[in-house]
Parts: structure tokens; sequence; C-alpha cells
């Protein structure tokens, strides 16, 4: 059973999360034995070198190579559209993802 105790703000979480994001970060991490999970990770884009931040960030070694899976989360009460489905493809086109993972509080619009 997970503690959502461990929901609290710690002091190494970064001030942009929010409790949506802390909860999916307490599921993936119970979830993930051996990888490394970060919450807000910060990512360099592989064209401008700028820092990106993702929400989840889930490293693990699968048959000899490391795959960097990306979880982005929307807390809204409304679905999620379509618009921001490719807004995170596309931002995601450029970071260092292997996998990308779209959580929606609200679900996502048909």
């Amino acid at each position: 059973m997970l503690s959502l105790s461990c929901l609290g703000r710690r002091g190494d979480m970064p001030k942009r999360t929010n409790d949506f994001q802390k909860l999916i970060y307490v599921i993936k991490q119970n979830l993930a034995d051996d990888a490394e999970v970060k919450e807000s990770k910060l990512l360099r884009d592989l064209v401008t070198g700028a820092e990106r931040e993702v929400d989840v960030c889930i490293k693990k070694p699968v048959g000899g190579h490391l795959v960097t899976i990306s979880v982005e989360c929307r807390d809204r009460e409304r679905p999620a559209h379509v618009g921001w489905v490719e807004e995170m493809i596309k931002k995601h086109e450029r970071l260092p993802t292997n996998v990308l993972v779209l959580v929606s509080a609200g679900g996502l619009s048909s």
C-alpha cells in the first residue's frame, strides 16, 4: 500500500510541483524497482541546449541501454485537449526522451 504522507513538501522538491504531480511521482517511484525517479527534472534541449522541465523523469537500464521515460502531468478538472498532447509530443522531440507518458487528472478529450 502506498503512503501518501510523503506527499508533503520536502526541502528537495522544486517549487513548481503540484499535488497531482507529486502523487504521480510517488506512484512511479514505488513501481520502478531499479530506476532513478526524479520530480521536476531539467532535461537539455538537443537543439538549443536550453534546459526544459519535465514533471517526472524515470531513467532505467533496459537491455544494456539507459532508457529515459518522461511523464508530463496535467491537473485540471476538464479533459486535456489534443493541442496539449501535440504540444507535449513536439516538446519531447527535442529532449532525450525515449518514452513519453501523458497523465491528465481530467482525462483526455475525444
